[in-house]
């Protein structure tokens, strides 16, 4: 439904509801999902200082069907308890809902932007968790969560000169997203390469262990030991209890500059991630090995040493060492763009004649010690991220001429 009040003011509404009968029977318990949203158009002055203001929000819930591999563990579970005093798996869709609000406004003239804040809780995550001993061969059955993001998005464009034969557009992106697994029905599981689910953290965080003690003890001037706390046999290094780390980005911006000068255009992308880690797989293995630098030098710094004491000591894996900040700042496009004189575009039968040069991923600033921070050897998989000889993402060059008649 639906509800206006001139053109300054809307009110949209619904509800909905589906009813899941799969392979034979399975039930899949679905609630009703209820949306509404509203936008109010509170000024609509093109000329002054103040443009057009527009503020919005809106609510609504959406489920799902577990995705297929979680659906598999649903529904060949058994419908008799698989131990006692545990129930059977209920089959209940994961439901997601959101509320969000906003404003979007003009400033000057040239100056347009946008700020969205967002809440989206989903319910009934089907997760997998470590089966206990009665189950033996099983391994794993499934277990419900929850799961939250909460986080703002703001967007500024701007035309700082807009002349003729000048000009110059500017686009800033900003977010930033609060993610974390806020129930779990089971203990923090680890379900990938020291990557976790754990109540209260990041979903698929990295798990890292602190540094309780980092001691020379020989005085050769290498750590060259290490034990998991409480360990009880001596060591130089000593980790401690798990931190968890994103591993994903919680913080994105990006800037985007187009100058026009005449009949050609030069844009600029450049894009920044903070705030997550990525296990460097590459260089443990390698180090492992003693293929790598630093399992040659004599004198090392703090962190390297404390690196190569994980290795020595078979802990590099299980303490998270090599586990890095992959924050990144990233040239992401260079492009160039000339457009022909007209009378060019005619002698070819057509009216607009354009050559673009254009380079991708030109450049990468960052004190990750791998190849490419973005790199991972688990491609399209939605959780799982690692750098185990992943290749980098590759540097492109590329060459258009387009006629449009």
């Amino acid at each position: 439904q639906e509800i206006s009040a001139s053109d300054r003011a809307i009110v949209r509404f619904g509800l909905r509801h589906e009813d899941v009968d799969l392979w034979g029977g399975y039930g899949w318990k679905t609630p009703w999902y209820p949306h509404a949203s509203f936008a109010w158009l509170a000024s609509k002055d093109d000329a002054g200082l103040l443009g057009p203001i527009r503020f919005r929000a809106a609510y609504g819930k959406t489920g799902k069907i577990p995705s297929t591999e979680h659906l598999l563990f649903a529904v060949f579970q058994p419908v008799t308890p698989l131990e006692p005093g545990r129930e059977p798996l209920e089959r209940k869709a994961e439901v997601t809902t959101e509320r969000e609000a906003g404003i979007d406004a003009t400033l000057f003239g040239r100056v347009d932007g946008s700020v969205s804040w967002y809440s989206r809780r989903t319910t009934d995550v089907l997760m997998q968790s470590p089966a206990p001993p009665s189950m033996g061969f099983l391994g794993e059955i499934p277990s419900f969560g929850e799961i939250i993001n909460r986080g703002v998005e703001i967007g500024i464009r701007t035309k700082v000169v807009d002349r003729p034969r000048l000009g110059w557009n500017v686009r800033i992106i900003y977010a930033h997203n609060h993610n974390e697994l806020s129930k779990s029905e089971s203990p923090p599981t680890l379900f990938a390469s020291q990557q976790w689910y754990s109540e209260g953290v990041p979903v698929a965080a990295y798990g890292r262990r602190a540094v309780v003690s980092a001691v020379d003890a020989d005085g050769d001037g290498v750590l060259d030991s290490s034990c998991l706390a409480p360990q009880p046999q001596p060591c130089e290094v000593q980790f401690g209890d798990v931190t968890y780390h994103p591993a994903f980005p919680p913080t994105e911006a990006s800037l985007e500059s187009a100058f026009r000068l005449g009949l050609v255009t030069l844009t600029v992308l450049v894009d920044h991630r903070r705030g997550h880690f990525l296990h460097n797989l590459t260089e443990a293995s390698r180090c492992n090995f003693g293929r790598c630098a630093d399992a040659y030098a004599t004198s090392l710094a703090q962190e390297t040493a404390i690196r190569q004491a994980s290795v020595a000591g078979g802990n590099y894996l299980a303490s998270g060492a090599f586990i890095e900040n992959a924050t990144f700042t990233k040239l992401r496009e260079l492009a160039l763009r000339l457009q022909a004189p007209a009378a060019w575009a005619r002698g070819l039968g057509g009216h607009k004649l354009e050559l673009s040069l254009a380079a991708r991923n030109v450049a990468t600033w960052t004190d990750y010690s791998g190849i490419d921070p973005e790199a991972s050897a688990y491609g399209d998989n939605t959780l799982i991220v690692g750098d185990r000889a992943s290749a980098p993402l590759p540097r492109s060059l590329s060459l258009r001429v387009s006629l449009t008649k």
